[in-house]
């Protein structure tokens, strides 16, 4: 029984001490989108089919894995763009994948390519 609980404590140390050289666990939803979450001081608790880890709320059944990162490797972040991001783009397409112009576009969903980053939005 000691040797079984010193296996265990060296086990639990050596994977600590692993885990410590990330600063993020990232999670990856269905969906394919990422969240990361700062592993200093977190803290995980599941309730029902909600999972809540650090300040982020999931839902258990859209989690496909969970991983260490090393960076913050979220995928959801929002960028606000304006008319001006309009007049620079090079391309506009819609989701059948037809480039269209500024003007023709209506409600729906449009990938913009502009000289420095590529943007996917939402007309309403």
């Amino acid at each position: 029984m000691r040797k079984l609980l010193l296996s265990l404590m060296i086990l639990i140390g050596i994977l600590t001490a692993k885990a410590a050289n990330f600063g993020y666990l990232t999670f990856e939803m269905t969906g394919g989108e990422k969240v990361s979450v700062p592993t200093e001081s977190l803290k995980m608790t599941i309730s029902g089919t909600t999972m809540i880890a650090g300040t982020k709320t999931f839902v258990i059944a859209n989690l496909v894995k969970m991983y260490f990162s090393t960076s913050d490797e979220s995928t959801t972040d929002v960028d606000r763009i304006d008319s001006t991001t309009l007049d620079e783009a090079e391309e506009i397409y819609d989701l059948k994948g037809q480039r269209v112009t500024g003007t023709q576009m209506r409600k729906g969903v449009y990938i913009i390519g502009t000289k420095n980053k590529t943007y996917k939005i939402v007309v309403k």
